[in-house]
This record gives structure tokens, C-alpha cells and sequence, in this order.
């Protein structure tokens, strides 16, 4: 008897508080307010969105490598201006084959082959994409560049691109 009076209470109690009541539900769209920053449907086209080519670049190339990155930084040029490097350890690849899979991966963004060769140093690639400034590629065996600092790596990818003249 005294769980059935304990359960009436606390039902009692409940009611009384208005916990069993939720607020009424409203469909009224004035009541809506847009959220700051929310991208807006309606007429309005989207921003075009930048590809950041030389960051997939280095991307696509360690994963498909396989690779080691080893960094993306912007480094002031002889004459003033400034450049971005890029360089990634291949894990297994050949030169030929590292500069095979660069060119593979720029010219599926793409990127138009401007000329391409190979020495004793390594392969160099010299890509365009559109009126962009020119991305150049050093493909070199492990032997040819031994300052690689994984045991792995039997070649590396060094990318520039000139980010802005002096």
C-alpha cells in the first residue's frame, strides 16, 4: 500500500511542477531566425572553392606511393620573391616511377605537361595549370639525394611553385 501512495505522490508532484508538459510546438517560419554564418538557399550562387593543388599533390603521393611527407613551406627566392616547397619520401618507388606518379596525379587536376627530362640528378618536370605560375618537379633517387631521412625512402619529390614575384 505504501508503493501505490508513494507513486500517486510523486505523479501528483510531477503534474503539479508541469514536467509532463512540454512547451506548445510552433510551425510559424517568422518565429525562425537564420543562423550567422549559415550559407543561405536561394538565388545566390556559391563561392567557388580554391583548390589547393600542390597540398593534394603531396597528399595523393603519400597515399599512393606510398610516401613520407616531410613538409609544405614558403621560402623566400634569390631574387626577392617568394616560393612554395613542397617535399615528399617515396617508400619503394624508383625515381622513374615517383615521377610517373607525380605526373599521373597533376595531369588528373589538370595540369599541362610543359617539358620533362631526366639526368644523372634526376627526372625534372615543369607543369601549367591554366595562367598559373609554373609548378616544377625534381624527382631523384635515393642515391642521388642522400640526405633522406627515412630507411625506406628510395627517392624523394621536391615541388616549387612561385607564390609571388619581387
Amino acid at each position: 500500500m505504501h508503493r501505490f501512495l508513494l507513486v500517486v505522490m510523486m505523479s501528483a508532484l510531477v503534474s503539479a511542477c508541469g514536467f509532463d508538459k512540454a512547451p506548445p510546438a510552433t510551425n510559424q517560419v517568422d518565429d525562425l531566425k537564420p543562423v550567422p554564418g549559415a550559407q543561405q538557399m536561394g538565388g545566390e550562387e556559391p563561392a567557388e572553392v580554391e583548390v589547393d593543388h600542390l597540398a593534394r599533390l603531396a597528399e595523393d603521393l603519400v597515399r599512393d606511393g606510398p610516401g613520407a611527407f616531410r613538409f609544405d613551406r614558403s621560402r623566400e627566392t634569390k631574387d626577392g620573391g617568394t616560393e612554395r616547397q613542397v617535399f615528399v619520401e617515396m617508400l619503394g618507388a624508383n625515381d622513374e616511377d615517383a615521377a610517373d606518379l607525380a605526373a599521373s596525379i597533376l595531369e588528373s587536376g589538370g595540369f599541362e605537361l610543359v617539358n620533362r627530362f631526366g639526368d644523372e640528378n634526376g627526372v625534372r618536370l615543369t607543369y601549367r595549370y591554366g595562367d598559373s605560375a609554373p609548378v616544377r618537379v625534381l624527382v631523384r633517387s635515393r642515391e642521388a639525394h642522400s640526405k633522406l631521412l627515412h630507411d625506406e625512402a628510395t627517392s624523394s619529390v621536391y615541388v616549387t611553385q612561385p607564390v609571388d614575384a619581387p
